[in-house]
């Protein structure tokens, strides 16, 4: 430790032998010190700075490191020989050099470790975007990529594409249990997988599988088909013998107008759509199809506008009683008259029943009657009984009933003389909810029809169980000549029953004289069809009605 002056407190023995003579030779006077370093380190003493100088001592070099103490203005003077530091800083130099050796090499593995970490998650990641976890093949998104791939690698190549599904799969999985439903999925991948023609095929969802294959005949796919149903009951085993119908869309991809394999996926569903509304096994595209599948989608677009701008347009048809032949009630009916143009109800109303969009029209068409009947009323018109037809979706609405009600008083006319019509499957479907429904209707005034009798599953266990007032008999009846002495059997009862009932009966669809002469031997109440009048739009009712006041 020395002073500022160069007193020197605390000496070091080992680098002068004796203190008392070479301390205060070396330090007092810094005669160790030469040329510009003992300037530089006068001057950093006396204004209390740190500095280092290397100087030589019997002919050995030392590093010397000065430090102000921070109390007094004194120094330490720390002195090293230069070849015990080198030496100190070459080991420590050296084990740095290896301790960053070993580093860089756990570094590295766990580079290492990390690219192989995320190449596995990748691939799970891949496997979750394209493959069906269930079934453990490719899903949609891949069939798509595998399509367009083969159809850019072969061009000119015919390839047929389809797309088919298990017609009430949800039924098989009720039945038999979901672990069963699951087997049979996984059993039919398995049965594609298996087949060398195909070349590609994927698990869309639930029961619906893609597949594409060379082939350019029906009759050559038939061939394929049934090869891999067979193989798939084969896997199934003996114990499998649960009726399954499968339901098929096929599309003949054109390389003259299609080379697209999302294009070809598209036009495959619409002949699978086609095939499951239609009720066949097979369904091929063509370019009818597209049209339809064009109209529905601007029938589901346009409903909301056409409803908004009045396009809707309600037509009456009247229904007479058979003995008099005087008005006696009617049946609302829509018709949809689109840039001049009147599109029949067959064209537009299964697309609105299908797509869930009908409940809006029924309810429009509900509340354009009642204000026509309010016109009517204020008129001095004597009103009658009319029928508007609902869809079997209302059943799902439980406030079904509170909105007839409230569009029915909204213009004053009286629950009794409406009548709420649904067709005798949508009642067989929903019996039990019917039952309420009927209940329902006539606490609150209502009248109910049952639609086209003798079409469903059970007519007579509805006609039992279903307090229905009105049962209109379809025109069918009348118009099957190979059996219409069976008809007429059958006519005659069920007119019977349903005045033992308490019903009223209604025969649809009467053209011709010889009906109604055999209608009023029977005793039918009244009679609906051309034979009278054609529907007519509710604004001329009164006017193009026969025996209308």
């Amino acid at each position: 430790m020395v002073s500022r002056s160069g007193i020197v407190i605390q000496p070091v023995e080992s680098m002068y032998g004796k203190q008392e003579n070479s301390l205060d030779y070396t330090l007092n006077h810094f005669e160790l010190i030469h040329g510009s370093d003992k300037e530089r380190v006068r001057a950093d003493m006396l204004h209390g700075k740190s500095g280092h100088f290397i100087f030589d001592l019997k002919g050995v070099q030392w590093y010397c490191h000065y430090n102000p103490v921070g109390y007094g203005g004194w120094y330490i003077f720390t002195m090293l020989r230069h070849d015990v530091g080198a030496a100190y800083a070459s080991e420590i130099t050296s084990r740095l050099t290896a301790a960053s050796g070993v580093i860089l090499i756990c570094f590295l593995i766990c580079v290492l470790l990390i690219l192989r970490q995320q190449k596995r998650h990748t691939a799970a990641l891949m496997r979750v975007a394209y493959y069906d976890e269930l079934c453990q093949c490719p899903n949609l998104a891949k069939f798509k990529l595998d399509v367009q791939k083969f159809i850019d690698e072969h061009p000119g190549e015919g390839v047929l594409m389809t797309k088919f599904d298990i017609r009430q799969f949800k039924l098989l999985n009720k039945i038999l249990g979901k672990e069963v439903g699951n087997t049979v999925l996984i059993t039919i991948a398995a049965a594609l997988d298996q087949e060398t023609k195909i070349k590609g095929y994927c698990r869309a969802h639930d029961d619906e599988f893609y597949v594409f294959l060379c082939c350019s005949t029906s009759e050559e796919l038939d061939k394929i088909r049934t090869s891999v149903w067979n193989q798939f009951y084969k896997c199934m085993g003996p114990g499998f013998s649960y009726p399954m119908e499968v339901i098929e869309g096929r599309y003949f991809m054109s390389f003259d107008d299609c080379q697209n394999a999302a294009e070809a996926v598209e036009k495959t569903n619409i002949a699978h759509s086609k095939a499951k509304e239609l009720g066949t096994k097979v369904c091929e595209y063509d370019e009818a199809l597209v049209k339809q599948a064009l109209w529905k989608q601007q029938v589901e677009h346009q409903l909301e506008p056409a409803l908004a701008n009045g396009e809707f347009k309600i037509y009456l048809q009247a229904q007479y009683h058979l003995n008099e032949e005087a008005l006696a009630s009617a049946e609302a009916l829509v018709r949809w008259e689109k840039e001049g143009k009147l599109i029949p109800p067959n064209d537009f109303i299964p697309i609105l029943e299908q797509k869930g969009l009908i409940t809006k029209l029924d309810f429009y068409v509900l509340e354009q009657l009642c204000r026509k009947m309010q016109s009517w009323k204020n008129e001095g018109r004597e009103l009658i009984e009319i029928a508007v037809n609902f869809s079997r979706r209302h059943l799902e609405n439980p406030d079904f009933i509170q909105n007839l009600c409230s569009i029915a008083d909204q213009y004053g006319i009286p629950h009794y003389l409406l009548v709420v019509e649904l067709t005798e499957t949508a009642m067989w479907e929903n019996e039990k909810n019917m039952i309420q429904m009927v209940e329902q209707l006539h606490e609150n005034g209502f009248l109910m029809a049952m639609d086209d009798f003798g079409t469903g599953y059970s007519s007579l266990s509805l006609l039992k169980n279903l307090p229905v007032d009105i049962v209109k008999i379809d025109r069918s009846f009348f118009y099957d000549n190979q059996y219409k002495d069976r008809a007429r059997i059958l006519i005659s009862n069920v007119m019977n029953m349903a005045k033992q009932l308490g019903m009223v009966t209604v025969a649809e669809g009467i053209e011709e004289q010889r009906h109604i002469d055999f209608l009023r031997q029977v005793g039918c109440d009244k009679v609906q069809g051309y034979y009278f009048t054609r529907p007519v739009p509710a604004e001329s009712f009164w006017e193009g009605t026969r025996g209308a006041g």
